[in-house]
């Protein structure tokens, strides 16, 4: 049974772009670059759902998983090398959550810049096929 819907997962990945917007507005640079992540790694694996791809053992969707999904949606879109940036995107969520890393106005600017080079080739009509 799958539990996920590409629907509900966009959903929540707008939900989380948008407080990611909010938490920069109030210079939680931190929040907001993790949120901004959340939104990525949905998007990539609501995309996987819509292609009708199966889930990870155990009907669970992983980073794993996700890693490997956007690394196919990327070369389709013609942009492999943000695959780089999408892990580097997901290091600085680790650090803000994991490791207590106060990220700088600056760091989120470049994060963010990141996040969106990741949701604009997700969603790129070249990538969905």
């Amino acid at each position: 049974m799958n539990f996920y819907s590409a629907e509900g997962l966009l959903r929540k990945a707008s939900e989380h772009w948008a407080g990611a917007r909010a938490e920069e507005a109030g210079g939680r640079f931190s929040t907001e670059i993790a949120l901004a992540y959340y939104a990525c790694f949905q998007t990539v694996i609501a995309e996987h759902i819509r292609r009708g791809w199966p889930p990870d053992r155990g009907h669970q969707y992983s980073h794993g998983l996700s890693w490997r999904s956007a690394s196919i949606f990327f070369h389709e879109a013609g942009r492999p090398t943000l695959m780089p940036g999408l892990r580097r995107l997901y290091g600085a969520r680790v650090e803000a959550q994991y490791r207590a890393v106060r990220h700088s106005a600056a760091d989120c600017v470049t994060m963010m810049s990141i996040a969106q080079d990741v949701l604009e080739a997700i969603h790129s009509p070249r990538s969905r096929s």
